[in-house]
Protein backbone atom coordinates (compact mmCIF):
# COMPACT_ATOMS: atom_id res chain seq x y z
CA UNK A 1 0.00 0.00 0.00
CA UNK A 2 2.87 2.25 1.03
CA UNK A 3 4.21 2.07 -2.42
CA UNK A 4 1.10 2.68 -4.43
CA UNK A 5 0.51 6.02 -2.28
CA UNK A 6 4.19 6.73 -0.99
CA UNK A 7 5.72 10.33 -2.39
CA UNK A 8 7.48 8.42 -5.14
CA UNK A 9 4.85 5.59 -5.41
CA UNK A 10 2.39 4.24 -8.67
CA UNK A 11 -0.22 7.44 -7.60
CA UNK A 12 2.06 10.27 -8.13
CA UNK A 13 3.96 8.89 -11.16
CA UNK A 14 0.97 7.95 -13.29
CA UNK A 15 -0.47 11.18 -12.07
CA UNK A 16 2.23 13.57 -13.24
CA UNK A 17 2.00 11.13 -17.05
CA UNK A 18 -1.52 11.80 -16.79
CA UNK A 19 -3.58 13.57 -19.71
CA UNK A 20 -4.85 15.92 -16.96
CA UNK A 21 -1.19 16.77 -15.85
CA UNK A 22 -0.14 17.30 -19.04
CA UNK A 23 -3.13 19.92 -19.97
CA UNK A 24 -2.54 21.83 -16.80
CA UNK A 25 0.75 22.28 -18.05
CA UNK A 26 -0.24 23.30 -21.04
CA UNK A 27 -2.75 25.82 -19.83
CA UNK A 28 -0.18 27.51 -17.49
CA UNK A 29 2.45 27.85 -20.40
CA UNK A 30 -0.21 29.45 -22.59
CA UNK A 31 1.17 32.99 -21.88
CA UNK A 32 5.19 31.27 -22.91
CA UNK A 33 3.34 30.82 -26.52
CA UNK A 34 2.60 34.54 -26.66
CA UNK A 35 6.35 35.52 -25.50
CA UNK A 36 7.66 36.07 -29.06
CA UNK A 37 4.26 38.71 -29.88
CA UNK A 38 5.85 40.79 -26.69
CA UNK A 39 9.47 40.13 -27.89
CA UNK A 40 8.79 41.80 -31.46
CA UNK A 41 7.08 45.03 -29.62
CA UNK A 42 9.18 44.93 -26.38
CA UNK A 43 11.37 47.74 -27.52
CA UNK A 44 7.93 50.29 -27.66
CA UNK A 45 6.35 49.26 -24.37
CA UNK A 46 9.71 49.32 -22.24
CA UNK A 47 9.05 53.47 -23.24
CA UNK A 48 6.07 53.37 -22.03
CA UNK A 49 5.92 55.03 -18.62
CA UNK A 50 2.31 52.58 -18.00
CA UNK A 51 4.38 49.30 -18.86
CA UNK A 52 7.21 50.19 -16.81
CA UNK A 53 4.73 50.79 -13.61
CA UNK A 54 3.45 47.21 -15.05
CA UNK A 55 7.05 45.68 -14.70
CA UNK A 56 7.52 47.12 -11.60
CA UNK A 57 4.18 45.49 -10.16
CA UNK A 58 4.43 41.92 -11.31
CA UNK A 59 7.81 41.46 -9.89
CA UNK A 60 6.59 41.95 -6.42
CA UNK A 61 4.13 39.66 -6.90
CA UNK A 62 4.42 37.99 -3.93
CA UNK A 63 4.30 41.19 -1.55
CA UNK A 64 1.16 41.99 -3.25
CA UNK A 65 -0.38 38.45 -2.70
CA UNK A 66 0.80 38.57 0.99
CA UNK A 67 -0.17 42.12 1.54
CA UNK A 68 -3.66 41.33 0.41
CA UNK A 69 -3.76 38.37 2.76
CA UNK A 70 -2.85 40.26 5.61
CA UNK A 71 -6.13 42.55 4.80
CA UNK A 72 -8.12 39.37 4.93
CA UNK A 73 -6.57 38.88 8.19
CA UNK A 74 -7.65 41.95 9.48
CA UNK A 75 -10.62 43.16 8.18
CA UNK A 76 -13.53 41.95 10.46
CA UNK A 77 -15.31 39.31 8.51
CA UNK A 78 -18.53 41.36 9.17
CA UNK A 79 -17.70 43.67 6.81
CA UNK A 80 -16.17 41.38 4.56
CA UNK A 81 -17.13 39.66 1.29
CA UNK A 82 -15.31 36.65 0.16
CA UNK A 83 -16.01 37.45 -3.62
CA UNK A 84 -13.36 40.00 -2.59
CA UNK A 85 -11.35 36.97 -2.00
CA UNK A 86 -12.61 35.67 -5.35
CA UNK A 87 -11.75 39.03 -7.92
CA UNK A 88 -7.99 39.85 -5.89
CA UNK A 89 -7.17 35.89 -6.99
CA UNK A 90 -8.41 36.37 -10.20
CA UNK A 91 -6.63 39.62 -11.14
CA UNK A 92 -3.11 38.46 -9.24
CA UNK A 93 -3.07 35.16 -11.50
CA UNK A 94 -3.40 37.82 -14.31
CA UNK A 95 -0.45 39.81 -13.02
CA UNK A 96 1.18 36.67 -12.87
CA UNK A 97 0.75 35.42 -16.38
CA UNK A 98 1.83 38.74 -17.59
CA UNK A 99 5.57 38.15 -15.61
CA UNK A 100 5.73 34.92 -16.93
CA UNK A 101 4.42 37.01 -20.81
CA UNK A 102 7.55 39.45 -19.64
CA UNK A 103 10.01 37.00 -18.18
CA UNK A 104 9.48 33.94 -20.53
CA UNK A 105 10.08 32.00 -17.15
CA UNK A 106 7.07 29.65 -16.28
CA UNK A 107 8.08 27.81 -12.67
CA UNK A 108 5.06 25.66 -12.75
CA UNK A 109 6.42 22.29 -11.79
CA UNK A 110 5.08 18.51 -11.93
CA UNK A 111 4.41 18.66 -8.04
CA UNK A 112 3.00 21.93 -8.16
CA UNK A 113 -0.40 19.80 -8.16
CA UNK A 114 0.37 16.49 -7.08
CA UNK A 115 -2.49 13.89 -7.66
CA UNK A 116 -3.82 14.53 -4.01
CA UNK A 117 -4.97 18.02 -4.74
CA UNK A 118 -6.26 17.07 -8.00
CA UNK A 119 -8.38 14.30 -6.70
CA UNK A 120 -9.31 17.04 -3.82
CA UNK A 121 -10.32 19.57 -6.47
CA UNK A 122 -12.38 16.77 -8.36
CA UNK A 123 -14.34 16.18 -5.32
CA UNK A 124 -15.08 19.76 -4.56
CA UNK A 125 -15.80 19.72 -8.78
CA UNK A 126 -17.96 16.66 -8.57
CA UNK A 127 -19.83 18.02 -5.33
CA UNK A 128 -20.45 21.14 -7.33
CA UNK A 129 -21.78 18.98 -10.75
CA UNK A 130 -24.34 16.54 -8.67
CA UNK A 131 -25.64 19.28 -5.60
CA UNK A 132 -29.00 19.57 -4.82
CA UNK A 133 -28.64 22.79 -3.43
CA UNK A 134 -26.73 24.83 -6.54
CA UNK A 135 -26.85 27.69 -5.20
CA UNK A 136 -25.21 27.04 -1.96
CA UNK A 137 -22.77 24.81 -3.57
CA UNK A 138 -21.45 27.43 -6.10
CA UNK A 139 -21.06 29.96 -3.22
CA UNK A 140 -18.73 27.15 -1.63
CA UNK A 141 -17.01 26.40 -4.94
CA UNK A 142 -15.92 29.50 -5.46
CA UNK A 143 -14.96 29.62 -1.87
CA UNK A 144 -12.42 26.29 -2.56
CA UNK A 145 -11.50 27.80 -5.81
CA UNK A 146 -10.56 31.36 -4.41
CA UNK A 147 -7.73 28.91 -1.82
CA UNK A 148 -6.70 27.26 -4.65
CA UNK A 149 -5.49 29.72 -6.41
CA UNK A 150 -3.96 31.75 -3.31
CA UNK A 151 -1.84 28.13 -2.55
CA UNK A 152 -0.60 28.27 -6.71
CA UNK A 153 0.15 31.71 -6.55
CA UNK A 154 2.32 31.36 -3.48
CA UNK A 155 3.85 28.43 -4.73
CA UNK A 156 4.83 30.37 -8.18
CA UNK A 157 5.29 34.04 -6.95
CA UNK A 158 7.54 33.37 -4.65
CA UNK A 159 10.99 32.50 -6.67
CA UNK A 160 13.74 32.61 -3.51
CA UNK A 161 14.30 32.35 0.00
CA UNK A 162 14.55 36.04 0.20
CA UNK A 163 11.09 36.36 -1.10
CA UNK A 164 9.34 33.78 1.12
CA UNK A 165 10.55 35.48 4.25
CA UNK A 166 9.13 38.43 2.98
CA UNK A 167 5.88 36.59 2.32
CA UNK A 168 6.21 34.97 5.89
CA UNK A 169 6.94 38.42 7.64
CA UNK A 170 3.73 40.02 5.92
CA UNK A 171 1.55 37.07 6.73
CA UNK A 172 2.78 37.59 10.51
CA UNK A 173 2.15 40.88 10.60
CA UNK A 174 -1.68 40.13 10.04
CA UNK A 175 -1.53 37.37 12.48
CA UNK A 176 0.25 40.02 15.62
CA UNK A 177 -3.11 42.70 14.36
CA UNK A 178 -5.47 39.86 14.66
CA UNK A 179 -3.65 38.30 18.32
CA UNK A 180 -3.35 42.02 19.50
CA UNK A 181 -6.96 43.08 18.59
CA UNK A 182 -8.01 39.49 20.43
CA UNK A 183 -5.96 40.34 23.65
CA UNK A 184 -7.76 43.89 23.58
CA UNK A 185 -11.33 41.81 23.18
CA UNK A 186 -10.29 39.76 26.49
CA UNK A 187 -8.95 42.77 28.25
CA UNK A 188 -12.42 44.42 27.94
CA UNK A 189 -14.70 40.89 28.27
CA UNK A 190 -16.38 39.08 25.45
CA UNK A 191 -19.64 37.64 26.30
CA UNK A 192 -20.25 33.84 26.33
CA UNK A 193 -21.43 32.46 23.44
CA UNK A 194 -23.07 29.02 23.76
CA UNK A 195 -22.39 28.04 20.49
CA UNK A 196 -18.80 27.78 20.82
CA UNK A 197 -18.82 27.15 24.71
CA UNK A 198 -20.51 24.73 27.10
CA UNK A 199 -21.97 26.87 29.34
CA UNK A 200 -23.06 22.89 31.49
CA UNK A 201 -19.54 22.29 31.95
CA UNK A 202 -17.99 25.69 32.03
CA UNK A 203 -19.91 27.39 35.06
CA UNK A 204 -18.05 30.55 35.38
CA UNK A 205 -15.83 31.46 32.36
CA UNK A 206 -14.96 34.32 29.59
CA UNK A 207 -16.08 34.23 26.42
CA UNK A 208 -13.13 33.14 24.07
CA UNK A 209 -11.90 36.19 22.02
CA UNK A 210 -12.75 35.66 18.10
CA UNK A 211 -10.08 38.70 16.61
CA UNK A 212 -11.68 40.05 13.44
CA UNK A 213 -12.88 36.40 12.18
CA UNK A 214 -16.55 36.53 14.05
CA UNK A 215 -15.46 32.76 15.25
CA UNK A 216 -13.23 31.92 17.92
CA UNK A 217 -12.73 28.25 16.25
CA UNK A 218 -11.43 30.12 12.83
CA UNK A 219 -9.06 32.30 15.03
CA UNK A 220 -7.68 29.41 16.58
CA UNK A 221 -7.19 27.98 13.75
CA UNK A 222 -4.90 30.78 12.24
CA UNK A 223 -2.94 30.83 15.45
CA UNK A 224 -2.70 27.31 15.69
CA UNK A 225 -0.88 27.64 11.70
CA UNK A 226 0.85 30.54 12.51
CA UNK A 227 2.30 29.90 15.97
CA UNK A 228 5.20 27.81 14.54
CA UNK A 229 6.26 29.90 12.13
CA UNK A 230 6.51 32.70 14.92
CA UNK A 231 8.64 30.44 16.83
CA UNK A 232 11.12 29.74 13.38
CA UNK A 233 11.69 33.19 13.00
CA UNK A 234 12.27 33.84 16.66
CA UNK A 235 15.49 30.84 16.55
CA UNK A 236 16.93 32.37 12.99
CA UNK A 237 16.54 35.96 14.49
CA UNK A 238 19.63 38.18 14.38
CA UNK A 239 20.55 40.24 17.74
Amino acid sequence: VSSFISKYGYCVSAWEESVAARFLRWLTDIPLFIHPLYKKAENILTSSLVFRLLVFIVEKLHIWTALFLLLAFVVPHSRWNNLYSLVAAVLLLVLYSVRVLITNENPFRKNTVNVYLALFILCVVLALVFSTAPASSLRFFAFHLTCYIFVMLIILAVRNGRELFTVVNILLAGCTLSGLYGIYQFMVGIPVDPSLTDVNLNVVTFGRAYSSFDNANNFAEILVMFLPFYFALFLNAKG
